[in-house]
């Protein structure tokens, strides 16, 4: 992302924009660069509400020091998290600085370290969400993608390295913004989707009919964006990431609570697979359940995909399923074939509840390769191909033929599938 002049997200600026109404207060106003120094810190800390609930944030200031960082910007920073896990609520982090002040040394170092071992000390404990809305670069840099969850202006620079960051070349933040007045809509909306912290479970919403159809036919649930409003409460749907590597993750409010929802559109690749490890850890951290969405024939098996790391992804990804301790709920969609269900969606290990439409296929290899691969010879004037992979797709590899062996707990129809993830919601998740 290119650097550009015109933003002013910073310091608090920053901070009257997130917090509810302007509402805040901040935590060492009086902090300067020494004892009758009439110079602020290049940081500003402060607690107020945002998006109703309490929320620490810090914002480097480039109108301070131009925003360096130093051990005493470190001191502010750390002094509000140890408030932040006392309290049990989230942070949220601006990031503009120009640098840190290399004068001090090895106490710049130190500061430097402390500052990392905050952010790290926290992991897991209370959200934390980035907003690079400057220069962010070196540690933090780091700092920033430690962070659950960060947002991007286009045009700050985020990365690991010096120097302008050009688009693509730069850290990959979950949500890039292209206004000011957006990134800030973001964070809120993360904020009101995530909980305060580990032992609080699922962010509640507002509950709608838990009874309704979803409305939609089957071609048209196999939409993203219109099977997720329609099975969200409201419609809404607060997503984390772009769409590139053909996997959704994000938050919609189902049975009247914020959950986790991954959804696998297409072929798997490992930039795919690694956002939605990530994102099913996170919410394992924080007890917050798992809708997973299936419609996929597979890994994207390529040479590309291999040297991206696919096999590292598809790894971590299956090892993210199986560790949670989260509610996890899966739901064919499509097709499930090749490795996404036993994956990601399996009642074997991925799943404690698992559901397909009955119009879903669901087979090691798709019937297009299935039919090529075993019946090849069976094609004939009297028997076409598409004859064949229509047999194989209604048959062996049905819906109903996977429930059989024990991969599925219910087979439903699109109608339904809204009121049977909220009945398996009730009955998993009763925080």
């Amino acid at each position: 992302m290119e650097r550009t002049e015109n933003i002013t997200l910073f310091g608090t600026k920053a901070l009257e924009m997130l917090f509810d109404n302007g509402n805040y207060t901040e935590i060492g106003a009086h902090v300067t660069r020494g004892h009758g120094s009439e110079e602020y810190e290049g940081v500003v800390t402060a607690y107020g509400p945002m998006s109703g609930r309490l929320v620490f944030a810090f914002a480097q200031d480039s109108d301070r020091m131009k925003g360096a960082f130093d051990s005493r910007t470190a001191k502010k920073i750390e002094n509000l998290y140890e408030l932040a896990l006392k309290s049990g609520a989230p942070v949220v982090g601006v990031f503009a600085s120009s640098g840190s002040v290399i004068t001090e040394g090895s106490s710049l170092l130190g500061g430097l370290s402390s500052f990392l071992t905050a952010v790290a000390a926290a992991s897991g404990n209370i959200p934390q969400v980035a907003l690079v809305s400057g220069v962010c670069t070196g540690c933090m840099a780091t700092a920033a993608s430690m962070f659950d969850f960060s947002v991007a202006i286009e045009g700050a620079e985020f990365s690991a390295g010096a120097g302008s960051a050009t688009e693509g070349k730069g850290i990959k933040p979950s949500v890039c913004a292209s206004t000011e007045r957006e990134a800030v809509a973001s964070v809120r909306a993360i904020v009101s989707a995530i909980p305060d912290n580990c032992d609080r479970g699922p962010a509640i919403a507002d509950e709608t009919d838990l009874n309704r159809d979803t409305g939609l036919s089957t071609e048209e649930a196999k939409a993203p964006d219109k099977l997720i409003s329609a099975l969200s409460d409201d419609g809404s749907f607060v997503e984390i990431g772009d769409r590139n590597d053909r996997m959704i993750t994000g938050f919609a409010p189902i049975a009247g609570r914020y959950i986790g929802l991954v959804a696998a559109f297409g072929d798997i690749t490992a930039e795919g697979a690694e956002k939605a490890a990530s994102f099913v850890g996170f919410c394992s951290d924080y007890s917050i359940p798992v809708l997973t969405l299936i419609d996929s024939n597979g890994f994207d098996i390529c040479p590309e995909a291999e040297a991206a790391g696919l096999g590292r992804a598809s790894a971590k990804l299956a090892m993210a399923y199986r560790n949670a301790g989260s509610p996890r709920i899966s739901a064919v969609i499509g097709n499930a074939c090749g490795a996404s269900l036993p994956i990601m969606g399996s009642r074997k290990g991925a799943a404690d509840i698992s559901f397909a439409l009955d119009s879903a296929v669901i087979s090691p290899l798709s019937p297009e390769r299935s039919v090529a691969f075993l019946m090849n010879d069976m094609v004939s004037k009297d028997k076409t191909r598409e004859d064949l992979e229509a047999e194989f797709a209604a048959g062996e590899a049905s819906a109903v033929n996977a429930a059989f062996d024990g991969d599925l707990d219910f087979v439903v129809s699109i109608d339904e599938l809204r009121r049977r993830i909220c009945g398996a919601l009730f009955m998993l998740d009763r925080e």
